[in-house]
């Protein structure tokens, strides 16, 4: 679905319609790959991912980008050893590392031997004008189905267990039975729907006694 909203909006991309990373094909299509950001005289290269980070990285290196950024966005949940270890093989190919939490920065200086002058955090959220309207902000709340007048305080992320939004439910649960006037949005949402089904259900069996 991204592919094709990007190339509704006239973005330029590039699928290279790799199934497997570590294979006889993915080494073909980095060849390609290779002559394409030649071409285009690609500046930057940024890769999510232990799979686009190892390959993503080599590619760039041979194609002669200047800048290669590997961008982490968890704690590193799903690392094998293999993948550490390549990590701290390969991690001299990339000009910074950028994390969205100093948490991830700690993890990754710890297990892969990083130097912090590497890495970069950069949080994740959505620059707010100082100056925004108070009555456009009621206005949201009230499209949301949330009280305008209440102090209202959100958590957005995919729902995952590693996400953590049991401790924002506990933590709601806690302020709400000290009779703190508040209200709590969650926002998130999950492939088979399956974790929203059991958030769903802690929220109605924690927030219960106090409805």
């Amino acid at each position: 679905p991204l592919y094709e909203d990007f190339k509704k909006k006239n973005i330029q991309v590039a699928n290279l319609n790799i199934k497997r990373i570590y294979s006889f094909g993915a080494f073909k299509k980095a060849r390609t790959f290779v002559k394409t950001i030649k071409q285009e005289k690609v500046k930057i290269m940024i890769s999510y991912l232990e799979s686009s980070d190892f390959w993503g990285s080599i590619v760039a290196r041979f194609a002669g980008v200047p800048v290669v950024l590997s961008s982490r966005r968890d704690l590193g949940f799903n690392l094998k050893p293999r993948h550490v270890w390549a990590y701290r093989v390969m991690n001299h190919l990339f000009t910074r590392i950028i994390t969205n939490c100093n948490a991830i920065k700690e993890a990754i200086i710890k297990r892969e031997k990083v130097s912090p002058n590497k890495i970069v955090t950069i949080y994740n959220g959505v620059a707010i004008s100082k100056n925004g309207s108070v009555s456009n902000v009621k206005t949201f709340k009230k499209s949301l189905g949330l009280d305008p007048d209440k102090r209202t305080a959100t958590m957005v992320g995919m729902l995952y267990p590693t996400k953590g939004q049991k401790h924002f439910l506990k933590a709601a649960a806690h302020v709400i039975g000290k009779g703190i006037i508040a209200q709590f949005l969650l926002v998130g949402a999950d492939k088979n729907r399956s974790e929203e089904r059991r958030v769903g259900k802690e929220c109605r069996s924690r927030w219960s006694p106090y409805h």
